[in-house]
């Protein structure tokens, strides 16, 4: 697996566990060293792996399933979406914001399809 695919991985663990989030969000029990909020977590999959270029081009996925490629284009598609409807507090990004985030159902629907994502790649 490259360096762009493990990075997402890690990213999408980072989604799909609440507990991870607490630790490096919240910085509760935090044993891993990693400090970040919401928006460096969107910013690392959206940006940092470049996720909506490396949809666009199937080459780069080769050996990852396809089922797979559509998970992650609209997981993608969620994100941004959600990213949109929280957008007030993204400036603020308090404990009680990422709290709030983190109890969202909609960010639940959204963790547990990056958790859907990892069971189907790794």
């Amino acid at each position: 697996m490259n360096i762009l695919f493990t990075n997402l991985c890690h990213h999408l663990e980072v989604l799909a566990e609440e507990r991870i989030q607490r630790k490096v969000w919240l910085n509760e029990n935090n044993d891993t060293g990693e400090i970040s909020s919401f928006t460096e977590l969107y910013l690392g999959i959206m940006y940092d792996c470049a996720l909506d270029e490396i949809l666009k081009n199937q080459d780069y996925w080769g050996g990852v399933p396809s089922a797979v490629i559509e998970e992650l284009e609209r997981l993608g598609i969620e994100l941004k979406c959600f990213k949109d409807r929280v957008s007030h507090i993204l400036s603020r990004e308090t404990p009680e914001d990422l709290e709030s985030i983190m109890q969202n159902p909609d960010w639940i629907k959204i963790s547990q399809h990056a958790k859907k994502i990892l069971e189907m790649w790794i």
